[in-house]
């Protein structure tokens, strides 16, 4: 365990060297409060265009609180991949890499080490959001339970979507090819969804239904709880990391 802390805090010491994580958390917060500024005017603005029984079928949760949510969702496209872009292709193109090989260190404490800076960051990146909900709690939202779901789904999805990148970070030393390598991918989940809702054969509805990351990730942030859900999450990144790992002992074949 010792190992994969150092590797971690190694990680992140020299992320916060550099002025790249600076740039990623102040866009994120940027773009994340542009969006939950308009997100909550629009729905005020929507509210003073329709009658007092309308406005009682109008929910909260839904136009403000999973729109918001889904939105965070979709940044993660984008932010993931240059977050773990680095993590190891880094490390392959200047060599350092060896000194881990040669070091009593095995791939899956390397592995998991970068994997622990990947979410530090991830965590980095969500606490900047943090104000939100002290907002919508000032607007009316006493909803503690499904607040924490929607976080913890949001943490959970982006931990997903983080180990697929630190595997496209371990397949190549470049960079750049490794953040279009993680974007592709998880574009490629992400249409899972839209071919569930495309195609008209039930079982393979359903089979596209349950691989795609983003229908679980629906469902908790709305407070479904499910356990396929949970088992689905962890499996996903056991086997994002099991790859990874598998593609960095390739060197012993």
């Amino acid at each position: 365990m010792r190992a994969i802390f150092l590797i971690a805090w190694k990680d992140i010491k020299n992320a916060f060297s550099t002025p790249l994580i600076y740039i990623l958390l102040g866009l994120f917060s940027l773009v994340s409060g542009w969006l939950f500024f308009n997100i909550l005017v629009g729905y005020v603005d929507r509210l003073q265009l329709l009658s007092a029984a309308e406005q009682s079928r109008i929910s909260f949760m839904q136009e403000v609180v999973f729109s918001l949510f889904s939105n965070l969702h979709f940044l993660l496209l984008f932010f993931v991949p240059i977050l773990t872009m680095r993590l190891i292709a880094e490390e392959k193109k200047q060599s350092t890499i060896d000194l881990l090989y040669v070091s009593p260190i095995n791939e899956w404490q390397i592995v998991l080490g970068k994997y622990l800076a990947g979410l530090f960051f991830l965590f980095s990146m969500f606490s900047v959001t943090l104000v939100y909900p002290i907002i919508l709690l000032g607007a009316g939202l006493d909803d503690w339970p499904v607040l924490l779901m929607s976080y913890s789904g949001l943490f959970i999805i982006g931990s997903c979507y983080l180990s697929l990148g630190l595997l496209a970070s371990s397949l190549t030393d470049q960079q750049m090819v490794a953040a279009v390598v993680s974007f592709v991918g998880l574009l490629l989940l992400w249409m899972l969804n839209w071919m569930s809702q495309a195609v008209g054969n039930y079982w393979v509805n359903e089979f596209f239904s349950y691989f795609a990351l983003s229908n679980h990730f629906e469902k908790w942030v709305k407070g479904w709880f499910e356990t396929s859900s949970l088992i689905y999450f962890c499996s996903f990144v056991f086997i994002m990391l099991y790859l990874a790992v598998k593609n960095l002992q390739r060197r012993l074949w």
